[in-house]
């Protein structure tokens, strides 16, 4: 009998979004506790109370919007749907930024990692606390152009309660833990409505007059999420005494191989970082039984490695042959992505994936800007005003920070390469994903069929 040597894997993230000081302030009242997830009768008088909201060329007031019968179910199902198409449209942004610069015969050899769930569930905050047209922008990147904010409200709310449930009851063998904050200055007017639906994301701190207070009192939140992989989130070029809000995400994800590598068969190879260059990578190997698809709409082909339990999976996009990653990701869509998971099957695969430790923070005032972001980081178009009742408020930086581990116990980004001919039928007798040329990664919730991290693994540095 062979026994299963315990290991652990490691992805950390965590995600900034910050208002600058602009506008009035007054004194507020202290929160009351949050009402149920079922009551919607508080949470609309105080997401409704709200100027005339334009969409496109026709002016409607948001309490006049047609909302199905089953607006819930709807609001979930898109919450799901748009952070899948904003995983892309941010990943897509974010290499384009990276290569931007990058001379045009070798392209660029910078490594990417970042969780989507983490950005866009702080975006999703302000979301909550935006109107007029800095709203539309917001639910047009997020996905909820038809959706009841109401109804989002509550998915928000069920997504948050039954992840914590299943946590508690020990009902999943990882450890995933997701986390908002929007720390408010002090002497904010926050409107006691949202303080009421949003209780345990919002928190006063003295940005005023204790701005260096705030700024531990924030990492420290940071740091206790991400189990200390994420330290000075904030510093004091992000927070100071002008810092009026905070919208902080954080998030940690802990996990197993289902099929772990062994150490010994841990070796050096030869790694394409690009046409004309070379390096060396420390290539995990094993084989055993992955799902597996050759993808002809997107010229690479695609492995899937279950974490511990099957609820968390690992997706390596790899291009075929000599075909670059910049084609593959150029041919990527929603829709494109989801026949290829749909379309994989089991089948023997020896797998090589590097094995590296990778630490990045991502600037994202910019990319957000070219999604279409644009009224939220400008002090005469930002309306925030759900959240104080008044206007003044813009965003003035948004910060991504995140951390990954891949070992051979357990391992959070890998990738595949297959030796096999492109348009072959089924292979019977196995093949060979060996990672060594840059390939595409994400790590997939089956359960809420999201993107939970991504990333792009080009350079063995």
């Amino acid at each position: 009998m062979t026994l299963k040597m315990e290991g652990r894997c490691i992805i950390v993230v965590a995600c900034l979004a910050l208002f600058a000081s602009h506008g009035l302030a007054a004194s507020v009242g202290s929160g009351k506790g949050s009402p149920p997830l079922g009551e919607r009768v508080s949470q609309e008088e105080c997401l409704k109370e709200r100027v005339q909201i334009t969409f496109g060329n026709e002016s409607e007031s948001n309490t006049t919007r047609n909302r199905p019968a089953n607006h819930d179910d709807k609001a979930l199902a898109d919450l799901f749907a748009g952070q899948m198409q904003f995983s892309l449209d941010i990943f897509k942004k974010i290499l384009n930024a990276s290569q931007s610069g990058a001379p045009s015969n070798k392209g660029t050899s910078e490594n990417i990692f970042f969780s989507p769930t983490s950005i866009y569930s702080a975006l999703l905050l302000a979301y909550f606390g935006a109107n007029n047209r800095t709203e539309q922008q917001l639910a047009n990147v997020l996905g909820f152009e038809t959706t009841d904010k109401v109804g989002t409200v509550q998915a928000y709310k069920l997504v948050k309660f039954t992840r914590q449930l299943m946590r508690v009851a020990g009902l999943v063998k990882y450890d995933f833990d997701v986390a908002n904050r929007l720390y408010f200055n002090e002497d904010e007017n926050v409107r006691q409505c949202m303080k009421d639906i949003f209780n345990e994301d919002i928190e006063m701190v003295n940005f005023a007059f204790q701005p260096a207070e705030a700024r531990l009192r924030i990492n420290k939140w940071v740091e206790d999420i991400t189990r200390g992989k994420i330290q000075d989130l904030v510093t004091s070029d992000t927070i100071n005494s002008n810092t009026r809000v905070a919208l902080v995400n954080a998030a940690y994800f802990k996990g197993l191989w289902a099929s772990q590598f062994k150490v010994a068969n841990t070796r050096l190879t030869s790694f394409a970082i690009n046409q004309k260059e070379e390096g060396v990578a420390n290539m995990m190997f094993q084989k055993g039984r992955f799902r597996h698809a050759a993808v002809e709409e997107l010229q690479a082909n695609l492995l899937e490695m279950p974490f511990l339990g099957d609820d968390v999976s690992f997706f390596a996009l790899l291009p075929e042959g000599n075909n670059g990653l910049e084609e593959t990701i150029s041919r990527l869509t929603l829709d494109t992505l989801r026949n290829a998971m749909s379309n994989t099957f089991p089948v023997t695969v020896e797998v090589g994936i590097p094995k590296f430790r990778m630490e990045q923070t991502l600037s994202l005032r910019n990319v957000l800007v070219k999604m279409g972001l644009t009224d939220m980081f400008d002090s005469l178009a930002a309306d925030f005003s759900g959240f104080n009742g008044v206007a003044g408020l813009k965003f003035d930086a948004a910060t991504h920070k995140a951390f990954i581990e891949v070992n051979e116990e357990g391992s959070e980004a890998a990738a595949a390469t297959a030796l096999v001919a492109f348009r072959m039928a089924r292979p019977l007798n196995g093949v060979k994903f060996i990672c060594d040329r840059p390939f595409m990664f994400f790590i997939y919730d089956n359960l809420s069929e999201s993107i939970l991290f991504m990333g792009v693994y080009r350079n063995p540095k």
